[in-house]
């Protein structure tokens, strides 16, 4: 039974009596819309605001309580004559439309679409819905708080997200006009979630102090929830464009799980935050541009400018502002909560950086350049293993850890400081392997050394290997190289044949990769000299062990530079690598003299370590012209 109204129909009955109580209430809501529409009279707001709440609290919105989406279909009301006419006051007479309470329209329309069974006037309800959704949202409260006409819009957009998801085959997703309004107001929600809504009310959300994150919370994770569910493009948009606010609200408790979500929701989709053509720097940024720049060439500057522009086309610049503001902090003065939101930012960080790898791997080794020079991998060590039980403990078995991000993400509440820092550890070493390995090397408290090499060989070595091998099943880029991999002897093996040469490698990652070094044999390849198979091996240990690139990055790597070579492509002389390692670009520097062509940063190099300004080969004062 539903407080009684399954139970007998018909005349006398509990349902026939709120039918005609609801019918009565309904009709004088058309009158009132229907002379107002043909110009007879003013309308009476507050008369017509009073029948919506009546119909909408009546029928399951549930204003301080959970709404029951059941209500409408249990008692079998039909709201579209109110609805009809309300869309007729949208598209033609929009000053009367504009003079109702926005929070009563949406609460009325938000239960009647559930009902609607025309597919038009579902259409037009949706598009009315995301509007004044977007409106309300729009309204900022003088105290930046969560004011009652917010929740309102909250509930009224889960209430539709959750309905319009079930519908089949999603039948609006791809209406224009539907699709706008809904990007609008996404955007409108995100935007007054992350730049507003700061804690100045008490518990109970009372008005004129606002609601705090206990309210607004539920709705909005519902609706977040649904909208990644259905992998929105709305919500991306609207991450993209307010990523720096959600960068911001790792910083604010009731904030940091929903900011931390759609942070990583954002970098899952894999799309670049502006085009490389757009990219600007803050001046935050360029001021240490100007101080790593010290000391370093022409060339060498526009090569760092290069890796620092790869950087903005994926982080967002709140997050690179304040890793590089690290360097300069004192981290006595850092408090444990400011810790944590930090280790988030950092999380967040290593998923675009995930991301922008995904996307081309040349990506990586600039960003990895960026970092290197902000000093950030040492001091989000340092901060891990300051909270790791597992590291702290010294001693004992190193049990299994949470090592995903999206499973800390289910349960926010339940997880701890030093869960978080054992991820923290285990992706810095994952994503950036080179730079965590100098630190572990050379700024690791000794007391740990042992400890943490203990975790990379039981936790991040054998994970790093599995995740490789997937990558490598999965991918396509390396075309009719054959490559298999075993997590028992922990090697990979690649073969690729090239007219009459057969060329193979063998990769084998030590129990304590990347702390470790990776082992390269290609002396299994056949047709080509052994100074040649020798060059190809020592290149796959320069990007493996120096330059933290991956399994699949490297072999890809190899692969590119065979073609090369067969295609008649020559070695630069410096590195004895057709690409660059870092840059994957050819050699475009070429001697006046000699005419051998150098990769700009292997000559540049050179000159700083040899102390000359000659060619490598001809030794002649050097000369040289940039070639395409």
């Amino acid at each position: 039974m539903f407080c009684g109204y399954e139970g007998r129909r018909g005349i006398g009955s509990l349902h026939h009596d709120a039918i005609r109580l609801l019918s009565a209430i309904q009709e004088d809501t058309v009158n009132m819309l229907t002379r107002s529409n043909t110009k007879q009279e003013d309308i009476d707001t507050a008369a017509l605001e009073a029948c919506m709440w009546k119909l909408s609290l009546a029928l399951g919105f549930g204003l301080n309580c959970p709404p029951a989406k059941e209500c409408m279909m249990i008692i079998g009301f039909d709201p579209s004559s109110s609805v009809r006419m309300i869309a007729e006051c949208y598209e033609g007479n929009r000053s009367t439309f504009n003079s109702i309470s926005p929070t009563a329209i949406l609460a009325w329309l938000c239960v009647a679409f559930t009902k609607l069974e025309s597919d038009e006037l579902q259409c037009k309800t949706l598009d009315m819905l995301y509007t004044v959704a977007s409106d309300v949202f729009k309204q900022r409260h003088e105290h930046d708080t969560c004011t009652r006409d917010h929740f309102i819009a909250l509930r009224a957009l889960q209430m539709v997200v959750e309905t319009s998801s079930s519908l089949p085959d999603n039948k609006f997703a791809n209406n224009p006009t539907v699709a706008i309004a809904q990007d609008n107001a996404v955007l409108a929600m995100i935007q007054v979630f992350s730049q507003s809504w700061t804690s100045r009310g008490d518990a109970h959300g009372h008005e004129d102090e606002g609601f705090n994150g206990y309210v607004w919370g539920s709705p909005l994770r519902t609706i977040i929830k649904t909208l990644i569910a259905q992998k929105s493009s709305s919500l991306m948009t609207a991450c993209k464009s307010c990523a720096n606010d959600l960068v911001r609200g790792l910083f604010v408790a009731e904030k940091q799980s929903l900011c931390l979500r759609l942070l990583h929701y954002q970098a899952g989709m894999m799309a670049p935050i502006c085009d490389i053509e757009s990219v600007e720097f803050s001046e935050a940024t360029i001021e240490k541009m100007q101080v790593w720049g010290d000391g370093l060439g022409e060339d060498e500057i526009e090569d760092m400018k290069e890796d620092v522009a790869v950087a903005v086309q994926w982080l967002p610049s709140e997050m690179m502002k304040t890793i590089e503001a690290w360097s300069d902090e004192d981290r006595a003065e850092t408090d444990d909560f400011t810790n944590c939101s930090n280790l988030l930012l950092w999380l967040s960080l290593l998923e675009d950086v995930e991301a922008a790898a995904s996307h081309d791997s040349v990506n990586r080794q600039a960003i990895t350049s960026y970092i290197s020079k902000t000093e950030a991998v040492g001091k989000v060590l340092d901060w891990g293993t300051q909270y790791a039980a597992i590291i702290l403990q010294k001693t004992g078995k190193i049990e299994n850890a949470v090592f995903d991000l999206a499973a800390l993400m289910q349960h926010p509440e339940t997880s701890t400081l030093s869960e978080l820092a054992e991820l923290v550890i285990f992706r810095t070493i994952e994503v950036f392997p080179a730079l965590s390995k100098v630190w572990w090397e050379m700024d690791c408290p000794k007391a740990y050394v042992a400890r943490i090499k203990e975790f990379v060989i039981a936790h991040v070595s054998p994970e790093i290997l599995r995740r490789e091998l997937r990558r490598i099943q999965r991918t396509v880029a390396f075309g009719e190289m054959a490559v298999i991999g075993s997590l028992a002897t922990r090697e990979v093996v690649a073969s690729y044949a090239q007219d009459d040469f057969k060329l193979s490698v063998a990769i084998r990652l030590p129990l304590a990769f990347p702390f470790v070094s990776a082992k390269v044999d290609c002396s299994k390849t056949y047709g080509i000299s052994e100074s040649r198979w020798k060059r190809c091996s020592l290149m796959i240990k320069m990007m493996l062990n120096n330059q933290g690139g991956t399994l699949q990055d490297a072999l890809a790597f190899w692969k590119e530079n065979v073609d090369k070579e067969f295609e008649g492509v020559e070695p630069c002389p410096v590195c004895y690598s057709v690409l660059h390692v870092k840059t994957h670009k050819l050699p475009n520097l070429q001697c006046n003299t000699c005419q051998h062509r150098f990769h700009v940063d292997c000559l540049s190099q050179w000159f700083r370590s040899s102390g000359k300004n000659a060619c490598v080969l001809c030794q002649q004062p050097w000369s040289g012209t940039r070639v395409q």
